[in-house]
């Protein structure tokens, strides 16, 4: 199940928004079949406190564009926070109004995109569809033109990148993001890349987390292969082009909707070590098979108490006499 955050003054707005991506009146509770986990902020304050105290990191923010106190104030506190730097952000405006704030919050703060009023449940569903099964990837690299270049392959596919220089700040991000896969340089300033392969196999949130190592071979071989390169679920050898990076993901985590990689069963890596090699000096890293993305796909069927658009929404509360008051969740 994803989280979103939803971000208005007006309660009863993402209370309709809320229930039209849960499918189902906020009356009720939660479900384990539920396609989305909401937690509504009304005001900036309350959303910075949400993104940053809320438990699990949420997997979109929406915010309104009419935020009192400023939206692309917010925008900067949401990318200046560790929690959020990574998290795609819609923004909810008028088309048309405001063109110059719109163009800021893209080239300043890189909002993912823009939900235009009136908003209707179909609306609200067809933004956010494409970001349900996004994967998380945690992406360790010392160097910046090559961590740029990484990221930029890995989000073309779809996955949602967060990039980190050291091997310390990766076992952090990984304890608190709780990343569906990390990639690693072999070579970092601190740590080695198999010591951080080893440290997040043996922890207790990353044990099932899948790790692709790359680099040059002598630096697998000089960093304990035989004992430790078996715990990494795949290894790129370098030099190689940004698709194969992207291929070994995906094999492991899968892609999401609309995105077509070919999966091949994944080599051992002696078969990519280059002619020559001596056998005793060979890493040891077994046959590994690509992991399946075994999440089953969540039942969409539509409940038809949900209201379709906004102010059919209203309408519906006025003749309950229900007056959303209730405090944010």
């Amino acid at each position: 199940m994803k989280r979103i955050l939803l971000v208005a003054a007006d309660r009863a707005l993402t209370r309709f928004m809320a229930e039209a991506l849960m499918e189902r009146t906020m009356d009720l509770p939660p479900r384990p079949d539920d396609p989305w986990d909401v937690a509504r902020a009304h005001t900036a304050l309350e959303a910075k406190l949400l993104v940053t105290r809320g438990g699990r990191p949420f997997d979109v923010i929406l915010v309104e564009q009419d935020l009192q106190g400023g939206v692309l104030n917010l925008l900067g506190d949401l990318r200046a926070a560790e929690e959020a730097a990574s998290v795609p952000v819609f923004l909810l405006t008028e088309r048309g109004r405001d063109s110059h704030v719109r163009r800021m919050a893209v080239e300043l703060h890189g909002v993912a995109g823009f939900l235009d009023k009136p908003v209707t449940a179909e609306g609200l569903r067809e933004t956010f569809q494409g970001l349900e099964r996004r994967k998380r990837v945690l992406l360790v690299e010392s160097d910046g033109d090559r961590g740029e270049r990484y990221q930029r392959a890995l989000e073309r596919v779809g996955y949602l990148v967060e990039r980190v220089t050291s091997g310390r700040d990766a076992l952090d991000r990984a304890a608190r993001t709780k990343p569906d896969a990390a990639v690693a340089a072999l070579d970092l300033p601190d740590l080695r890349g198999l010591d951080v392969c080893v440290a997040l196999k043996r922890s207790q949130t990353g044990h099932t987390l899948p790790v692709v190592l790359y680099g040059q071979i002598a630096a697998l071989t000089g960093q304990g292969t035989e004992e430790n390169a078996h715990r990494a679920d795949d290894f790129v050898q370098a030099p190689f082009d940004d698709e194969i990076l992207v291929e070994r993901v995906a094999q492991l985590v899968g892609l999401g909707p609309g995105q077509a990689i070919k999966k091949k069963r994944r080599r051992s890596i002696l078969d990519r070590l280059p002619s020559g090699v001596v056998e005793s000096e060979q890493p040891t890293l077994s046959d590994l098979q690509p992991v399946e993305d075994e999440e089953n796909p969540t039942n969409k069927s539509r409940r038809p108490q949900v209201a379709e658009t906004f102010e059919g929404a209203l309408e519906t509360d006025k003749d309950l006499g229900r007056d959303d008051t209730d405090p944010p969740t």
